[in-house]
């Protein structure tokens, strides 16, 4: 039962969040692409201050999710890993299904 839910609230959290960590993470695939791994650190500049922005969005303006989410019992700390290993996933994913497209 644990699992089942910890899914439903993975889901939750994951449809809330992709919308932002898209555009961060197609930012990050074209420095990817012009630059190639010796962009590393423009890539790494750009997913943190990315995920400092969507941070700072549910921070200030996104306060009921966090409450819906605390709610669920999520703290605010335990949110943030499991945005962030998302984000660092998809944004492996992608850079996978760009190198065996290109």
């Amino acid at each position: 039962i644990k699992l089942k839910r910890f899914i439903y609230i993975y889901l939750l959290i994951f449809r809330e969040f992709i919308i932002y960590t898209m555009i961060f993470t197609g930012l990050a695939l074209l420095i990817y692409l012009q630059v190639g791994w010796p962009g590393l650190a423009y890539i790494f500049w750009t997913k943190v201050v990315g995920f400092a922005s969507i941070c700072g969005l549910y921070h200030f303006s996104k306060q009921k999710q966090l409450i819906f989410f605390h709610n669920l019992g999520l703290s605010i700390p335990h949110l943030l890993v499991i945005t962030a290993s998302s984000d660092i996933v998809l944004f492996l994913i992608s850079i996978f299904i760009v190198d065996h497209l290109v």
